[in-house]
C-alpha cells in the first residue's frame, strides 16, 4: 500500500455522518481538542502518555470501519500530534521519532501511534469477522461485502509483519502479536541509528546492565513531560553541543564556525558523554554537588530510616562527620588512617554495626552510562587493599565494599540489587532505592547539562 492509498474498510462516504456528528473534520477537532487538554494539564509524563493513549486516540481508532481514512491522513495526523508536543516542549524537534513510539518498558516514551492502532484495528476486525461469519445470514452478508476490504487488508498487514493467519486465534491474540512485532521492528530501527540509538544499543548490549530496572525508571509519578523531553535530547546526543553544531555544519556544507573543543577544558571534544561526566572543569563544582552527594545522601539517610524508622537525620554541612544512631556508626567522607599507606582511603560512607560486628564501605558513583561495568570493578579493585589493611586493625570486625553506581542517564548495573541487599534493604525496598536514586542522579544530569550550555565560549 503506497502512501495515499486508500484502506477501503467500508467506503462509506467521508460526507455521511450519524445524526451529523460522525465526519473526518469533526473527528479530527475532537481528537486535537482532547491532545491539548492532555497535554497542557499538570499530570506527570506518564500520566499524560496513558491518558493520550486511552482518551484522545480512541477518537480516531473507534470509527474504523466507519470512516474511510487514508494512510495519508492518518500519517498527517500523527506528524501534528508530533509538532503539537515540539512547539510546547514536551518532545524535543531532533529527538529520535521512533523511540517516543517504544514501550516505556523497552526505554521509549510509550506513546501510541494512530498509523499502528488503525492497522492493529483492522487486523482486530478481520479476525472477529472471520470467527463469526457463520452464525448467522447477516454476519455472512458482511464478511462477503468486506473480502475486498477489512479482509484483504487485514491479510496484507500480516504477511508484512510475517505473522501466520491463523483463523483459530482471538482478535486479543492477533493484536497483541502484532503490537510485540512492531515494537520489535520499532526498537531494532532505532538500534541501528549511528547516533540517536548509540547510548541504547552499547547498554542493551552490555549483559551486566538491567535493563529492566534501568528503564523503569520512566514510569515515576513525578517526572514532568518537559524534563522527559529533554532528557530524551540528551539520550540522542541532540542537546547543542559544539560536536553537533560542528557535524552540522559539515553535512550540511557550511563554513564552519567553530570547532569541537569543550567550551571550558579546551582539551577534548565537546560531545554529550563529555559533559555530562568528563569534564574536569565541571568535576568538583558540579558533578559532585549535584548529581554525586545528592545520590550519596539520600542513600545514607534511606539505610538510617531502614533500621531507625523514628530517627529524624538531618545531613550535616560538614564535609566530614560521623553519624551515631543505635549499634551503628556512619562515617561520612573520612580519611582512613592505616598502617600501609594506600592510595584510595576515603570512601564516601563506612556503616559499622557494633551488634553484628560488620563494616560495609560504601563507594557511590554517577558515570557515563557506557563506563557502568568499568567503574564497578574500578570501586572493587580500588577499595581492596583498605579493606584488607582494615581487617587487621579490627579482626573482630567482618568488611565488604558495595558500589553503588547509577549511571548518569538512569542505567544502573544488575550488581546493584545485590549490593542493596547486602546493606540490610529487602526486595520492595531496593526497587524503591533504585528508582529514586535513578531519578535524582538523571535529575542532576539535566541540571548540569543546563548549566554548561549556558557558559560562553571564551
Amino acid at each position: 500500500m503506497e502512501n495515499g492509498d486508500n484502506y477501503r474498510y467500508l467506503g462509506i462516504d467521508e460526507n455521511i455522518s450519524y445524526n451529523g456528528l460522525l465526519n473526518k473534520d469533526r473527528v479530527s477537532k475532537e481528537y486535537m481538542s482532547r491532545i491539548k487538554k492532555i497535554w497542557t494539564s499538570e499530570l506527570s509524563d506518564y500520566n499524560k502518555m496513558l491518558a493520550h493513549n486511552t482518551f484522545a486516540l480512541p477518537t480516531i481508532t473507534n470509527t474504523v470501519g466507519i470512516l474511510d481514512w487514508t494512510i495519508k491522513e492518518i500519517n498527517d495526523m500523527d506528524i501534528k500530534t508530533r509538532k503539537f508536543l515540539a512547539l510546547s516542549g514536551h518532545f524535543h524537534p531532533n529527538s529520535d521519532v521512533d523511540r517516543l513510539y517504544i514501550n516505556r518498558k523497552a526505554g521509549g516514551r510509550g506513546l501510541k501511534s494512530l498509523k499502528y492502532l488503525l492497522e492493529n484495528r483492522i487486523i482486530s476486525l478481520r479476525q472477529h469477522l472471520n470467527s463469526i461469519a457463520e452464525r448467522s445470514e447477516v454476519l455472512k452478508f458482511v464478511y462477503e461485502s468486506e473480502l475486498n476490504n477489512i479482509i484483504r487488508v487485514g491479510g496484507e498487514l500480516l504477511n508484512r509483519c510475517n505473522l501466520e493467519n491463523d483463523l483459530e486465534e482471538t482478535p486479543k491474540e492477533i493484536s497483541k502479536k502484532f503490537y510485540q512485532k512492531e515494537q520489535e521492528q520499532l526498537i531494532e530501527k532505532y538500534k541501528n541509528k549511528k547516533m540517536h540509538g548509540y547510548f541504547y544499543k552499547k547498554l542493551t548490549s552490555d549483559e551486566s546492565i538491567d535493563t529492566s530496572s534501568s528503564n523503569s525508571r520512566s514510569i515515576s509519578s513525578n517526572i514532568t513531560s518537559h524534563f522527559e523531553g529533554y532528557l530524551g535530547a540528551i539520550q540522542d546526543q541532540e542537546i547543542p553541543t559544539k560536536f553537533l553544531i560542528n557535524k552540522r555544519q559539515q553535512d550540511s556544507n557550511q563554513v564552519i564556525t567553530c570547532n569541537k573543543n569543550c567550551r571550558l577544558c579546551k582539551s577534548n571534544i565537546e560531545d554529550v558523554n563529555h559533559i555530562i561526566s568528563s569534564c574536569p572543569q565541571m568535576s568538583m563544582r558540579y558533578y559532585l554537588p549535584i548529581r554525586h552527594d545528592v545520590v550519596a545522601k539520600n542513600l545514607l539517610k534511606a539505610h538510617i530510616q531502614k533500621h531507625s524508622p523514628t530517627e529524624n537525620f538531618k545531613h550535616q554541612t560538614d564535609p566530614e562527620y560521623i553519624y551515631r544512631v543505635g549499634d551503628k556508626e556512619y562515617w561520612w567522607n573520612l580519611s582512613i588512617q592505616t598502617a600501609t599507606k594506600v592510595p584510595h582511603n576515603k570512601p564516601d560512607i563506612i556503616i559499622w554495626d557494633r551488634s553484628e560486628k560488620t563494616c560495609s564501605i560504601v563507594e557511590i558513583s554517577c558515570p557515563a552510562d557506557v563506563n557502568i561495568s568499568k567503574k564497578v570493578e574500578e570501586k572493587l579493585n580500588n577499595y581492596g587493599p583498605l579493606v584488607r589493611n582494615m581487617q587487621i586493625m579490627y579482626p573482630e570486625y567482618k568488611f565488604s565494599v558495595a558500589p553503588i553506581i547509577v549511571g548518569a542517564l538512569g542505567f544502573v548495573p544488575k550488581c546493584l540489587s545485590k549490593y542493596l541487599r547486602e546493606l540490610g534493604f529487602n526486595n520492595t525496598e531496593t526497587k524503591r532505592l533504585i528508582r529514586k536514586l535513578q531519578n535524582l542522579s538523571v535529575c542532576g544530569t539535566v541540571k548540569i547539562c543546563k548549566t554548561f550550555l549556558r557558559f560562553r565560549d571564551i
